[in-house]
């Protein structure tokens, strides 16, 4: 995947720098935060938290985690990208957490959008509303 991104990153006129890295999220971010790293975007894509009912409420700590750290990570005036794809979790819950942490945090943010499946992708039973997106800008 990260070399995906770096393909498409050199297909686009895109005139800033960028990086990826891999190794375990959390870990990589809080060393990020220790050397004062900020970035003018944030994309916290995480795999599913919650493959079975018992891991709802651990999923819900790891989400309410990830969007303390991306706070952190992101510039003032920039952009972090909070996603799920834990069918267990619902995007109510998601997004009420992804707010309710950024609200908590010094500096203000305004919701610049919030998505789910889109219209090529039917859902016919429940579980398969997993996918879900917010888009945060923080305000300088």
């Amino acid at each position: 995947a990260l070399e995906l991104a770096a393909k498409n990153a050199k297909l686009n006129s895109f005139s800033g720098e960028y990086i990826t890295l891999a190794g375990e999220a959390f870990e990589i971010m809080e060393q990020l935060i220790l050397t004062n790293k900020q970035f003018e975007v944030v994309v916290i894509d995480p795999p599913s938290f919650a493959k079975s009912k018992n891991e709802i409420e651990i999923a819900k700590k790891k989400y309410r985690d990830l969007a303390q750290l991306g706070a952190k990570l992101t510039a003032n005036g920039g952009l972090l990208v909070l996603a799920s794809c834990s069918s267990r979790v619902l995007a109510s819950d998601f997004f009420s957490i992804n707010e309710q942490v950024l609200q908590n945090q010094s500096r203000l943010f305004k919701v610049l959008d919030t998505s789910q499946h889109d219209i090529d992708h039917p859902i016919t039973f429940k579980e398969g509303a997993y996918l879900k997106t917010g888009y945060y800008r923080f305000i300088n």
